[in-house]
């Protein structure tokens, strides 16, 4: 609720009203004025419902989807990445402005770091991949808590809904070698397995490619 106040997403009403109750014993009480504001878009209304309602259900656990994800992203499984990420993505809006620097795959950048930021410690090593942002794509390094299973991921944006993005993330996995981002981790001699992720983005859709290379 904080981040939509802050990023203007609530709207304050005309009213303020009062909150009556009825204690057991009978006494009317009334609370200070309060003030009540909506969610005029639909679109992010839905989506608060629904994240209100999951966080609240004691069932939830917090850490366990976005674990499965990062766990799929150590070992390969790229048509489990691809579809938890189809899933996710229909339902993401980004919550922060445009600037001079931003890109089209931006957006893609910021929804990648909420998955992340969602895992527990024990699944990704400190929690804090690293990011390189260059033009037209970012590249997202990170490795398990052991530092045994590496992983390289390559964000691209098609302007193109004709285009294929199968392509596309091919041609992210060999811009991962072009550039020399494995390298390092090649010769890091704990490292058991590193996979290359190409991942090609347009609108609300996405296609994931997989590369292991070690």
């Amino acid at each position: 609720m904080t981040i939509l106040l802050h990023k203007g997403w609530l709207t304050k009403l005309p009213l303020e009203l009062k909150l009556k109750e009825k204690s057991d014993n009978g006494i009317n009480l009334y609370s200070n004025s309060l003030t009540t504001v909506k969610i005029p878009n639909e679109k992010m209304l839905v989506i608060f419902e629904k994240l209100a309602e999951i966080s609240f259900n004691e069932n939830f656990l917090p850490f366990n989807e976005a674990d499965k994800i990062a766990n799929a992203l150590l070992n390969g499984d790229d048509n489990y990445v691809q579809t938890e990420l189809r899933a996710r993505l229909k339902s993401f809006i980004s919550l922060k402005p445009k600037d001079s620097n931003y890109q089209a795959v931006s957006y893609y950048h910021e929804f990648m770091e909420t998955v992340f930021n969602c895992c527990s410690k024990m699944s990704v090593q400190d929690n804090v991949p690293t990011y390189e942002v260059g033009e037209g794509y970012i590249i997202i390094i990170f490795k398990d808590l052991e530092g045994e299973r590496a992983t390289v991921i390559n964000l691209v944006a098609s302007e193109d809904q004709n285009k294929s993005r199968i392509d596309l993330a091919d041609k992210a996995i060999a811009q991962i070698e072009e550039e020399h981002y494995v390298e390092s981790l090649i010769e890091d001699e704990n490292i058991t397995s590193i996979y290359l992720y190409g991942m090609a983005f347009y609108r609300k859709a996405c296609s994931v490619r997989v590369k292991q290379v070690m």
